[in-house]
């Protein structure tokens, strides 16, 4: 597993017995991880003198040392891998969405490929294919885009009354799910392409506070988390929006989860810096 956290670390654990394979120091709050393949990690994480900077940090997994630090004008809530080429990624924050190239031999460091228009930060993005991907800002509406397109293709209001949207998961080239977080009442709802047009189609609602992450299982399975610190599994296909599963045992918000394939489980993590594995085998 490998988690972030407020304590300027970045952690590989193994899922089995939870102990620490590795750690790699940011020296400020690591907001988002990601590996590439088994040799390297990226880290996105705040500048700690500067409130509105942030870095983009690749470290070594068999050694912790930092390979390279891309310094931003903005702090990173995230960096994912494109998924048609492993060669580039993604990052956005309070001020910018941006897509990068990895260092290669002829160049050292990362390379600027797209800055995209955005208004306010974002918070999250979900792939939907190779080209295209949607984009959560922490506002009522969200956006989905071309991958070679500075603008969005489709804005989409997805909420009233200012409720924001925190986080997206893609489940199909043509349908994701977005989760609220400014509410009492934590709502996910599915959002597909019907007619020629984005629809909102189902709400999940039992969740009593706003929702943290969204994590895909499979093509019909995802996992909730909650400021209610709980989590939950849904299954999408079901004509009833209901829950299967009900993760109870953490005592502050559930902020991650992620889907542990080998494992049959489900791993989520906590504010208060505890990981907890469930079994759904």
């Amino acid at each position: 597993i490998l988690s972030s956290s407020f304590d300027t670390t970045a952690k590989l654990l193994d899922a089995v017995t939870g102990k620490c394979i590795q750690v790699f120091e940011c020296e400020s709050t690591v907001y988002g991880t990601v590996a590439l393949g088994t040799s390297k990690v990226l880290a996105a994480c705040k500048t700690a003198a500067f409130n509105n900077c942030g870095h983009i940090r690749m470290f070594d997994i068999a050694t912790g040392a930092l390979d390279y630090d891309l310094k931003l004008d903005f702090v990173p809530n995230f960096v994912c891998v494109y998924p048609a080429d492993s060669g580039s990624f993604f990052t956005g924050g309070d001020q910018g969405l941006q897509r990068w190239h990895m260092p290669t031999e002829s160049a050292s460091t990362p390379q600027l490929i797209s800055t995209y228009k955005v208004q306010g930060g974002v918070q999250s993005i979900a792939f939907l294919d190779n080209d295209t991907f949607v984009s959560c800002q922490g506002s009522s509406s969200v956006h989905v885009w071309h991958v070679n397109k500075e603008e969005p293709t489709h804005t989409i209001r997805a909420n009233e009354n200012d409720v924001q949207v925190w986080s997206v998961l893609a489940m199909s080239s043509t349908m994701f799910l977005i989760g609220n977080s400014n509410t009492k009442k934590g709502l996910i709802k599915s959002i597909e392409f019907v007619n020629n047009q984005w629809t909102i189609c189902k709400t999940f609602d039992e969740h009593s506070n706003g929702i943290m992450s969204l994590t895909k299982i499979n093509s019909s399975l995802f996992v909730s988390t909650s400021h209610d610190t709980t989590a939950k599994v849904w299954d999408i296909t079901r004509a009833e929006p209901s829950s299967l599963f009900t993760f109870r045992g953490h005592i502050s918000s559930v902020s991650s989860s992620v889907y542990l394939k080998e494992e049959q489980a489900v791993a989520t993590g906590d504010k208060d810096g505890a990981i907890h594995i469930w079994s759904i085998g």
